[in-house]
């Protein structure tokens, strides 16, 4: 198991360095994301892509990568 280091940055430059399990999934990351740094985005919006690809929800991160670049996508809703 073990963990490891990740840094998430968003588009206007900000980082933030997070210690995770290496069985996490990436959506276990968004939630602790959205708990303890992010939580003025929903989880449903945020991306993460590395190496030029969106990585999926119930994927974990490839061993290889510690920077991970961090997308808010908006969410048109409809109702209003």
């Amino acid at each position: 198991m073990g963990q490891r280091t990740i840094e998430f940055m968003l588009i206007t430059g900000f980082k933030q360095k997070i210690t995770i399990e290496n069985t996490a999934s990436v959506l276990e990351i968004k939630e602790r994301l959205h708990n303890h740094y992010f939580s003025h985005f929903p989880i449903k919006t945020m991306k993460f892509i590395a190496n030029g690809k969106e990585i999926n929800n119930y994927e974990n991160i490839p061993n290889d990568i510690s920077t991970i670049m961090l997308a808010i996508i908006p969410i048109t809703c409809n109702e209003h």
